[in-house]
């Protein structure tokens, strides 16, 4: 069975995981997993001792491997040290690869990008995996012009023997390549959010400080994607709730602290790690997603729906394409009025009936079951592989 190469666009440890690190960890339980972190240069290293400590520590865990190349700085401003990096990342990735294994791989990409890996890393199969609408990126997530994007995007998706998406919109928006198209939504770690109804879990004290009710939100707090109008909004309308954001400023973006709205009931509490985000959940009365409604949300398929709906939480959230399809078990407001009502209503609706539908809906959305299901693909894809390559011997 081939091993996986995972060219990835989040180091393994972030506080916030995505379905890269959530998925790739995953799939070690089955394949040898090859996990490409992305680049460090050399002034990261110097400036960040904690991360330098960390490089230096064994990286590997069972089938799960794991590589941080070293580059040189400034290779997003010049242009030249840009393709020698380029080569330093592959030559890198190449001897990794190769004092660890000799078997065939699939190579599995997540961003455009990295196109350029395509010719120099040549595995059994080729996956992309597409999670946003990487046109609409802010600029510093240093993807290039939209132009650009399209093209890179393009140049893999024609290489590319499959193509994931996570979310309807992405499917309708790439349909021309329909026979290479899989959907897998997003799911969440269930078994890791359901801690939140244990009454054992302690409460944070920055948090358990804070008046109740309480109206949270977790995740990356950027102006590209969260609605903060909105927001303000709601925290003007009801001041004796309080609304609570957790999470790293400005990590997707330049949003900073001192731009966020300030009023005495929106607390910002800062990023925390992943291992006690279900301890500040269970703090929430209400979980909140309010994103901005843009090409880049539209696309998206937040990971927190079903980690709020595995904590048995009530969810209110904007009226973005993904969550429509669970009108029945969240709470979708269509303007700034109808989601600060329903902020009031999921206040004094809540049910133990209705915690446990949540809970049911986010079992059977976990990673449990998603994993069983990529695998049968991958294997399905490798059997198909070599009975052609075995063709045309």
């Amino acid at each position: 069975m081939p091993s996986v190469v995972a060219i990835a666009t989040r180091r393994i440890d972030d506080p916030l995981p995505t379905n890269v690190q959530h998925l790739m960890t995953r799939l070690a339980s089955h394949f040898l997993v090859f996990y490409i972190e992305p680049p460090a240069d050399f002034l990261f290293l110097l400036r960040n001792p904690k991360f330098l400590m960390r490089f230096f520590r064994k990286r590997d865990s069972g089938l799960l491997k794991k590589l941080t190349p070293i580059i040189f700085p400034f290779g997003n401003r010049l242009q030249w040290i840009k393709k020698i990096n380029q080569k330093i990342f592959l030559v890198q990735t190449r001897l990794f690869i190769k004092q660890n294994t000799h078997r065939p791989y699939i190579l599995w990409l997540f961003s455009p990008k990295d196109f350029y890996i395509i010719k120099h890393l040549c595995g059994k199969l080729l996956y992309f995996h597409i999670t946003d609408d990487y046109t609409a990126f802010p600029g510093k997530a240093g993807l290039g012009s939209r132009s650009q994007v399209l093209s890179q995007e393009y140049y893999i998706i024609t290489k590319a023997n499959r193509v994931f998406v996570t979310s309807k919109y992405l499917a309708n928006a790439k349909s021309q390549w329909l026979s290479k198209i899989t959907l897998i939504p997003n799911v969440a770690d269930s078994k890791h959010f359901e801690k939140a109804k244990f009454s054992s879990l302690p409460i944070p004290p920055d948090i358990a400080c804070i008046n109740k009710p309480i109206v949270g939100f977790i995740g990356a707090i950027d102006y590209y994607k969260v609605d903060f109008d909105l927001i303000h909004y709601c925290a003007k309308e009801n001041p004796k709730i309080s609304f609570v954001l957790v999470g790293p400023v400005g990590k997707g973006d330049n949003t900073a602290l001192d731009s966020l709205p300030q009023e005495d009931n929106i607390h910002y509490l800062g990023e925390k790690p992943y291992s006690q985000l279900p301890n500040y959940i269970k703090a929430f009365d209400v979980c909140l997603i309010p994103y901005r409604i843009t090409n880049y949300t539209k696309a998206c398929f937040p990971l927190k729906l079903f980690e709020y709906l595995a904590a048995g939480k009530p969810v209110v959230s904007t009226n973005l394409p993904a969550v429509y399809d669970h009108h029945d078990i969240i709470l979708i407001g269509e303007d700034p009025q109808d989601f600060n009502r329903l902020i009031r209503r999921a206040l004094h609706e809540d049910s133990p009936e209705m915690v446990k539908a949540r809970q049911r809906i986010a079992k059977i959305s976990s990673w449990d079951q998603r994993i069983e299901g990529i695998k049968n693909i991958i294997i399905k894809d490798v059997e198909k592989c070599c009975r052609a390559i075995s063709l045309t011997k």
